[in-house]
């Protein structure tokens, strides 16, 4: 009997398929997310008997969860395939960062920008909280940064204004290595003569 465990986490669902060494992210990045697929990496990794693919569609979300499941990308023995397919935007686009090999559906969409920052308190936490933002920032930067062909100044300059990119444009600057499916041969229309 196959192993296949599906859990819904708030509005995400994971799904870890261990026979077919695959973890599944569909929605957006929290805490349980990160945990299940933490956990998921963990078991698969274990087994270390060939590569492990993560399936991802993904608006973005929480950003620590999102580091989390970064680093134990990072960390992991088996090569990671990564297959964004829809929209890879926000934490999401970093978590792509962290596999081995990035590739991105024909019509995903994708965004880099800048997180956001809601934090009430007394002024003097909230300089705090402000100066751990623009650390993490600049992490995010520089780790897109990384396995792309850019400066970190021109990835904080396509996050200050908030970039949507097709994949095609994602590719072109370095952020993915490839599109889903570009070997395969398109079928054409043949009509056959009786």
């Amino acid at each position: 009997m196959p192993k296949c465990e599906e859990l819904e986490v708030g509005d995400a669902v994971v799904t870890l398929d261990e026979d077919g060494r695959e973890i599944l992210i569909f929605g957006s990045i929290n805490a349980a997310v990160a945990s299940q697929v933490v956990s998921g990496l963990h078991q698969l990794d274990r087994a270390a008997k060939s590569n492990i693919n993560l399936i991802m569609a993904s608006s973005g979300g929480e950003e620590m969860p999102g580091w989390s499941i970064y680093d134990a990308l990072c960390l992991a023995k088996s090569k990671v395939i990564c297959q964004c397919l829809g929209e890879c935007m926000s934490i999401a686009a970093l978590i792509l960062q962290g596999c081995d090999t990035r590739l991105l559906a024909p019509n995903c969409r994708t965004l880099i920008h800048n997180g956001t920052v809601a934090y009430n308190g007394p002024l003097d936490n909230v300089r705090i909280a402000l100066k751990e933002e623009n650390f993490l920032t600049q992490m995010y930067y520089e780790k897109l940064a990384e396995r792309s062909n850019l400066t970190v100044n021109e990835v904080k300059d396509l996050c200050d204004a908030e970039t949507y990119m097709s994949a095609e444009k994602f590719i072109e600057y370095g952020f993915a290595d490839g599109i889903l499916g570009q070997t395969k041969k398109r079928k054409t229309n043949v009509s056959k003569k009786r």
